[in-house]
């Protein structure tokens, strides 16, 4: 600022601001200087791999939904600001199942044993706290890529992705840290017997191409069963995997 102002030349008081010969052609090099050094830092960029997590930062695209708490939905915790809510689906005399918002993971799924018994046949924590602590991928959804993707990274229609590693210095465990698994997903619809969630991330998010959309929707149907449907949508060639 102090250089543009020592270069300004009013004239008379009038309000029009010109430049001297001179100092034009210092601006007009310094503004081909600057033009120069965008182009070079441009063709820096498309050369790196559009993988790359330095430049990637994430950045929820999906508002977070209202809930309704006469739907057996309860407080459950909270996670990086945002709370994590338990569902409850189910009727008193056939399955149960208890579902968090948080990596949209099955914490309690129970059926009935006789008539006055229920047998639960999942491991789950009676508090947030231990999720994260203890559990990372405990009855949850695993994405964007369940399994191992190895060395650093891999290779899509002739382009490189690198990839954070979270199991070793060059693995990506299901989709590396802050994965799918330990993400607080919305809630876009609730009945008593079936929630769907959604989540989005954007391109480069953990090192994987491409803007993705994930619904998930647990339903339970009059034979006593859990049945769980993913559908992923995006916006460019990637790679995923469910679970």
């Amino acid at each position: 600022m102090c250089v543009l102002f020592t270069i300004l030349n009013f004239d008379n008081g009038k309000g029009w601001i010109s430049l001297s010969a001179y100092w034009q052609s210092v601006v007009g090099g310094l503004v081909l200087l600057a033009v120069v050094v965008l182009q070079a830092r441009l063709a820096d960029s498309a050369q790196r791999p559009s993988g790359d997590a330095a430049g990637c930062p994430m950045v929820p695209l999906l508002p977070e939904a209202p809930v309704r708490g006469d739907l057996g939905l309860a407080l459950f915790g909270s996670h990086h600001g945002r709370r994590v809510y338990e569902i409850a689906l189910g009727k008193p005399e056939g399955v149960q199942t208890k579902i968090l918002t948080w990596g949209a993971v099955i914490r309690d799924l129970t059926i009935p044993v006789g008539p006055e018994h229920r047998q639960g046949v999942v491991l789950g924590f009676e508090s947030f706290a231990d999720y994260p602590a203890h559990s990372p991928y405990f009855d949850a959804l695993v994405g964007h890529f369940a399994n191992r993707i190895s060395k650093g990274g891999f290779v899509l229609d002739g382009t490189g992705h690198v990839l954070i590693p979270n199991e070793s210095a060059t693995t990506s465990l299901h989709g590396g840290p802050d994965g799918f698994l330990q993400r607080v997903w919305d809630v876009m619809d609730l009945s008593r017997d079936s929630v769907a969630f959604g989540l989005a991330s954007q391109d480069c998010d953990l090192g994987f191409p491409s803007v993705l959309t994930v619904r998930c929707r647990y339903a339970l149907t009059g034979t006593g069963t859990l049945r769980a449907e993913f559908r992923a949508q995006t916006t460019h060639t990637t790679v995923i995997n469910l679970s």
